[in-house]
């Protein structure tokens, strides 16, 4: 087999190799020039019909293999595939693409001529049928869903490689790794047919790059560029589908890792940059809020931001970020390889440590749109659709109860089972379904979404732990009324479930407050308060200007003249030393304001800090703890109203 799929690999470059000269006299007597412009890299017009020879190779080698049938190749995709849709398919995105490459056709015209295409793939046969639950490693059955799922997930790639398509060489090299890895996969997986048609698409695209690599004498073109994506969309799913593995559902992902983080960060950056202060300054109106409508259609805008833009504006040359990001898509074929064939645990450490390396980065991008994720901007808006949103804290808890469950009968041996009834999915019987209401209705009874919890303390605390505990032991009870999960109910499932359930619903609201916390330590436009006092009052006068007062003043540390503290850290906050430290520190970093809250500062200290203050022209405060008699009946008592104030000095 090996033999054949080197002869086919050769014949495909050797057939680009001779059509793509072709193919740009074509695109020259037609008029498909690429023209620079602002969002281009390169300075002359170019052809671009290059695709065109990509396309003849890979649809002539593959017939050519087709017809001989004296190599007696055991080719999988004769059976597999329902050739008339399948063929329909490619020529229509391939038609697609030229008429674009001529008129440059609008996005809707486009998405809809992948739909179209990807519809009649999935009529071929070809879907996303199955992905494995990696906890108990069943295998769950799409059923109607598959079909969605899959035009998703054909259009979602093709339009990956169109966006990535802006460096001389990179798409066709990114393609020609994902389509080895692809190779690979099938091979191990004994999948000769997609084996066969992904090495003819690799040769095709290495005689192209011949023309391609920089400084480019011709491009892919929307004809190639789609029609690569297309493909291996499509062929990703099959040799997918031969995977039986714990992770396998993230084989393609892998596989095609490049283009699709480029295609997610893009998406998720022109999200982003609707709630950066300019963009509704730049509107003329503070207070303009962007619809859905705009939102959605600016994600699929072409833009000069891609991940191949921000290498070459870091100063990286065209070559060097190209032969970049080939090795980081050789870094995600690699580990698609690993999650096909390395131990479950392994595959877990390897999928970590990609997710670490693809963070760290983007984060070396300095995308400005992300910055929203740390100063706060979006703060508010996780605030009031979580918080305060009692529906959405609703459906959450019940994810988290689903999750907990699954999770505990998985470590104890039992299995819950997803099965399909009437095409609509349920989780195990209408019984284990109850078992998640009784959680939840236990939850509302118990006044968990009463009202929004925006402070977290003892108290607090005390009470999640009361209600889950309630909520866990009548959810036991509610299953042990049924002899068939009697056995589910023992003391480890028990624990491990109010465990997870404990940990994960009081886990998100705890989070809620360490994300108030450090928002409110990173905003920008704030005065620096240093506190003089890291006792109790200097805690909750700390707490006060995180909470309240956040908008206005940003706390840094704590002035104490207790030795003790000297280098301690107070609630997050470093406690510099005491009060004769002041003038030193001072020297080193900005101070806005100086706040007392120690009642029992020395007046020596007092008039120190005072004149250190006068010296670096510093705010100078005391917080004061202030009753306020509310009641105008003298012979009555009502309990006063205890205030934090702050008092100028």
């Amino acid at each position: 087999m090996m033999i054949y799929l080197a002869l086919a690999f050769l014949l495909a470059c050797a057939t680009s190799l001779v059509l793509t000269p072709l193919s740009m006299h074509l695109a020259s007597i037609t008029g498909a020039i690429d023209q620079p412009n602002d969002r281009k890299i390169h300075g002359n017009p170019i052809p671009r019909l290059g695709g065109i020879a990509v396309v003849a190779s890979s649809l002539g080698i593959l017939g050519l293999f087709l017809l001989v049938s004296p190599l007696n190749i055991e080719l999988d995709y004769i059976k597999i595939f329902n050739g008339v849709p399948l063929l329909t398919g490619v020529l229509l995105i391939v038609v697609v693409g030229i008429w674009d490459d001529h008129k440059d056709i609008s996005p809707g015209i486009k998405f809809a001529g992948q739909g179209i295409a990807a519809m009649l793939i999935c009529l071929a046969g070809i879907r996303i049928e199955y992905i494995t639950n990696p906890f108990s490693q069943e295998v769950m059955q799409l059923g109607l869903f598959s079909y969605p799922l899959t035009v998703l997930w054909i259009i979602g790639i093709t339009n990956a490689f169109n966006l990535i398509d802006g460096l001389d060489g990179l798409a066709a090299g990114v393609a020609i790794i994902s389509l080895f890895t692809i190779t690979g996969i099938s091979l191990i997986s004994n999948n000769q047919g997609i084996a066969m048609m992904a090495v003819i698409l690799a040769g095709s695209l290495l005689g192209f790059l011949r023309y391609n690599f920089h400084p480019a004498k011709t491009f892919l073109g929307d004809s190639g560029s789609l029609f690569i994506g297309f493909t291996l969309a499509v062929i990703s799913v099959q040799s997918y589908t031969k995977v039986s593995a714990t992770f396998a559902f993230v084989v393609p992902l892998l596989a095609l890792g490049l283009p699709i983080t480029d295609t997610l960060v893009a998406m998720a950056r022109r999200y982003l940059n609707w709630f950066l202060p300019h963009r509704n300054s730049e509107q003329g109106n503070q207070q303009a809020s962007p619809t859905i409508g705009k939102v959605l259609s600016s994600l699929f805008k072409p833009d000069a931001s891609h991940i191949h833009h921000r290498l070459l504006s870091q100063g990286i040359s065209q070559q060097n970020a190209v032969l970049l990001l080939y090795l980081i898509s050789g870094i995600f074929g690699a580990g698609a390889v690993v999650v096909v064939e390395a131990p479950a645990e392994m595959t877990f450490m390897v999928l970590v440590t990609i997710a670490v390396l693809a963070l760290f980065f983007i984060r070396q991008l300095r995308y400005r749109e992300m910055e929203v994720l740390k100063n706060g901007i979006l703060f508010s808006m996780y605030e009031k659709f979580f918080v305060r949103n009692g529906t959405t804290q609703f459906l959450l808890d019940f994810f988290f109860a689903f999750l907990a469950m699954n999770i505990s009968l998985s470590l104890t041996g039992q299995t819950l089972h997803i099965q399909l009834t009437d095409n609509w999915y349920v989780i195990g019987t209408a019984k284990v379904g109850g078992f998640l209401w009784v959680q939840m209705a236990v939850f509302a009874l118990l006044g968990l979404y009463r009202e929004p919890v925006t402070r977290i303390g003892i108290a607090e605390m005390l009470r999640f732990t009361k209600t889950l505990t309630v909520t866990a032991l009548l959810g036991f009870g509610y299953l042990y009324l049924f002899p068939a999960f009697r056995a589910w109910v023992t003391p480890t499932f028990m624990l491990l479930y109010f465990y997870l359930l404990t940990s994960m619903v009081l886990g998100i609201r705890v989070a809620f407050h360490a994300l108030r916390y450090y928002f409110n330590r990173h905003k920008d436009g704030q005065k620096s308060v240093l506190i003089y006092g890291a006792t109790d009052t200097g805690i909750l006068t700390l707490q006060n200007l995180l909470t309240q007062l956040n908008d206005t003043y940003k706390p840094i540390g704590f002035l104490d003249d207790d030795p003790n503290l000297e280098g301690t850290t107070v609630n997050g906050f470093p406690v510099f030393g005491g009060h004769w430290k002041l003038s030193g520190l001072l020297q080193k970093r900005p101070v806005d304001h100086i706040l007392i809250t120690d009642q029992n500062i020395l007046p020596e200290a007092l008039k120190r800090i005072q004149k250190r203050a006068e010296e670096h022209d510093v705010a100078l405060s005391k917080a004061t703890f202030a009753l306020e008699n509310l009641n105008q009946k003298p012979e009555r008592y009502s309990k006063p109203k205890r205030e934090l104030t702050y008092a100028s000095s």
